[in-house]
């Protein structure tokens, strides 16, 4: 199953401004990720882009960095689009999780692109109606 929300910082309040810095605000977070958090660097060799799997729960991150020079009139100071790839459980017990730590790092607007895990229970809820 997928989560994936875009992460926007309009007024240039994070302390980081790329991938890597990122990966390790994420990768720091114990409730999130796992102590075996490898990039697969052969498959994403960009510099606005990074993979992480988390081998001890076997969950695959994917940070990606928008180009922001482009927005009209300077309105974001950087934007992300981070997806979790992992079964149903891990995205039902990460998704709260991951958006007050966006929120706590300096993530100031946050927005849902892909929940599957509610699309899943909405088809459950659509076959006993």
């Amino acid at each position: 199953m997928k989560f994936e929300i875009l992460v926007v910082d309009p007024s240039d309040k994070l302390d980081f401004n790329s991938v890597e810095r990122f990966k390790l605000a994420i990768g720091l977070n114990e409730k999130l990720c796992g102590s075996e958090l490898t990039v697969k660097e052969e498959q994403y060799k960009k510099e606005s882009q990074v993979v992480l799997i988390d081998e001890s729960n076997q969950n695959k991150w994917n940070i990606q960095k928008l180009d922001t020079s482009k927005s009209l009139g300077d309105l974001y100071s950087s934007a992300y689009i981070l997806t979790l790839e992992a079964d149903k459980e891990v995205i039902k017990n990460l998704r709260r999780p991951l958006i007050e730590h966006c929120k706590k790092i300096g993530f100031s607007r946050i927005r849902l692109l892909t929940d599957e895990y509610s699309q899943h229970i909405a088809r459950e809820i659509r076959q006993i109606l």
